[in-house]
């Protein structure tokens, strides 16, 4: 392009000398007719003036495309750089006091959870045909305390749509169930005390050589929420977890008519797949998630909770209250580090050479 412009204008330059001779020339001389010189000189004149103004028009012209394909190339870079990829891929390994789970199918124990203490709150059965146990009401009156050698709960059902808030505290675990029925199976070794209070108390202590069964049921039909406390656990594993929200957080003030909410998390990262992501999660940091597809999710405890989730989220916010940052990466970072898009970029490259190739034959018309 460049190189076109100068010659036009070393071109120009001649004709203007050229056109000065011709004009000396015609106020000296008097016959001109057979001045073959001077003819030969006009024709160059003539000739060379149809090319300056043809290639105006094609600097022009060419200007016009190579802005165009600029101006086309900067408008998707900037919506590449923009626009936020929908869904991503990530993982997520964090530790906290407490964490909710909105169930999207049944929950059920893959593993006994082993304590030596148990306290369930809020039942509307208790159930033990061995001891003598057939405490049934709908109002969730009852409430079961179990000391022994060992305790462990065995079965534990609660019906998908429910909701669960785990915490862990002082070396406890408080499981709180809303929104629909639990079911669960607790039994005990070795001597053991098992009390309950409700609208019929009653009191057992005895030694079992083998475990004793006790069942438990919550229709969850009443204002009270359903719990299940147990001190000093062994460490367990909740696993095949299908839920439909996660969050880490738990209210300020249970009386807060705000309803305000603080972090539960101590410590974490997220590893943003496909990007050179790898988020660290800081003491009281909120993580904020809009979950898509879930590959797996664990809940482990061992002297306190870990959460480990891998899938798809559609949301994903990181950051103290009030500076949350959204973390979903640019649709141009995210092609830009995808190694497994490159096909794409060799299209792109393609599609670059078949404009520059559609550029010259525009420039040839």
């Amino acid at each position: 392009m460049i190189e076109k412009i100068k010659l036009r204008n070393r071109l120009a330059k001649k004709c203007a000398q050229k056109i000065s001779h011709v004009a000396s020339k015609i106020d000296k001389e008097d016959n001109l007719e057979d001045d073959h010189e001077l003819i030969s000189d006009l024709r160059w004149i003539d000739t060379s003036t149809k090319i300056l103004e043809n290639s105006n028009f094609i600097i022009v012209k060419n200007s016009t495309i190579t802005l165009f394909i600029f101006l086309l190339s900067f408008i998707v870079i900037s919506i590449l750089a923009l626009v936020k990829k929908t869904n991503i891929s990530i993982s997520l390994q964090t530790t906290c006091n407490s964490v909710t789970l909105d169930l999207s199918e049944e929950l059920r124990l893959s593993e006994n959870i082993v304590s030596n203490n148990v306290i369930a709150k809020n039942l509307s059965a208790i159930i033990s045909p061995e001891l003598d146990i057939n405490f049934v009401n709908n109002r969730n009156d009852f409430d079961l305390e179990i000391k022994a050698d060992k305790v462990y709960l065995e079965k534990l059902n609660f019906e998908k749509d429910g909701t669960i808030i785990l915490t862990s505290k002082s070396g406890n675990v408080e499981f709180m169930f809303l929104n629909n029925r639990l079911e669960g199976e607790i039994s005990m070794l070795g001597d053991s005390y098992a009390s309950i209070i409700g609208l019929k108390d009653k009191l057992i202590k005895k030694s079992f050589n083998i475990p004793e069964y006790i069942k438990i049921i919550s229709d969850n039909i009443v204002k009270n929420v359903t719990q299940l406390r147990l001190r000093n656990p062994e460490k367990f594993n909740l696993d095949n977890l299908k839920i439909r929200n996660l969050n880490f957080l738990q209210p300020i003030n249970s009386t807060d008519k705000n309803n305000l909410f603080t972090s539960t998390i101590t410590h974490g990262n997220i590893i943003v797949y496909d990007t050179p992501l790898n988020i660290s999660i800081q003491q009281n940091e909120y993580i904020d998630l809009e979950l898509k597809e879930i590959k797996s999710l664990e809940i482990k405890y061992e002297n306190g909770l870990s959460v480990f989730f891998e899938g798809k989220v559609k949301k994903l916010s990181v950051g103290h209250r009030g500076f949350e940052k959204n973390m979903k990466p640019s649709l141009l970072k995210y092609l830009y580090h995808n190694h497994s898009l490159v096909l794409f970029w060799s299209g792109l490259i393609f599609i670059m050479s078949a404009l520059g190739g559609i550029k010259s034959l525009l420039l040839k018309l």
